[in-house]
């Protein structure tokens, strides 16, 4: 049957006839009559076909619509966390840290303030301890049954004094001596005597009491017995030695001589 005889059948008369026994040549396409409006098919570029629910598009949509209220909290949230970030940063001053130099600097400062505290507080228990030595001192004159104990006599010598007993009194001199000697090096590294070679000289210029000092020291290799530059030494100290020149120096003018 060609198109032409369909299309005039169709047209003027027995239509039913024709789509029955077109019905009855085609038993598919009552199928595919009763199941298109249930689905809906989409071909893809190789073949095969997508069959989507209807079903399926207001759970979409709830989803969406959750997501929506997600994001729009999230917004909120970080407005409020920069709003007191920002109060925060207004408030507080943020202090740059502090060298190395200035911290060692400021526990040095507090050190040397505690040790003023210290010494403050032991001339104070001096000077007390100082009292009552002179007040004992004159109830054992008063009651000379009375003695002071052992060892504050021996510990006398830390005042820088000599006691009345001649056995307390050697060991007042020795236990003075010994702690000069041990002052002694520090004395010489502080006046640089190390540091003068043989033949050379240095002078030193202090002030005390409104007072102005020049200390000369000279540095000389001799070749002698140590025990006879024991007694030199100790004479030199005692002035028994005289130096030439002597020790005084006068101003003349502009300039000075001995």
């Amino acid at each position: 049957m060609t198109d032409d005889d369909i299309l005039e059948r169709l047209l003027f008369g027995g239509g039913d006839d024709f789509m029955t026994s077109l019905t009855d040549s085609f038993p598919f396409g009552a199928s595919q009559a009763t199941t298109a409006p249930s689905t809906d098919a989409t071909t893809v570029p190789d073949g095969s076909s997508t069959v989507s629910d209807e079903s399926d598009a207001p759970k979409r949509k709830r989803q969406r619509t959750s997501l929506k209220h997600e994001l729009e909290y999230l917004r909120e949230k970080q407005d409020v966390l920069q709003a007191q970030l920002n109060e925060l940063r207004a408030t507080t001053i943020v202090r740059p840290p502090s060298s190395i130099w200035e911290t060692r600097a400021k526990v040095q400062m507090a050190a040397a303030t505690r040790a003023m505290h210290e010494n403050a507080s032991l001339r104070t228990i001096l000077q007390e301890q100082l009292k009552t030595a002179q007040t004992l001192e004159r109830v054992l004159k008063k009651s000379p049954k009375l003695e002071l104990s052992p060892q504050f006599n021996r510990d006398e010598w830390r005042s820088w004094r000599l006691g009345a007993d001649p056995s307390t009194r050697v060991h007042s001199m020795l236990a003075i001596t010994d702690h000069l000697y041990e002052r002694l090096e520090c004395e010489l590294i502080k006046n640089n005597v190390y540091d003068l070679q043989d033949g050379q000289s240095s002078m030193n210029v202090r002030t005390h009491q409104n007072v102005l000092w020049f200390d000369f020291m000279q540095s000389s290799l001799m070749h002698a017995d140590l025990d006879a530059m024991r007694r030199a030494t100790w004479a030199l100290i005692r002035q028994q030695i005289q130096v030439p020149g002597g020790p005084v120096l006068t101003t003349t003018g502009s300039g000075m001589a001995t």
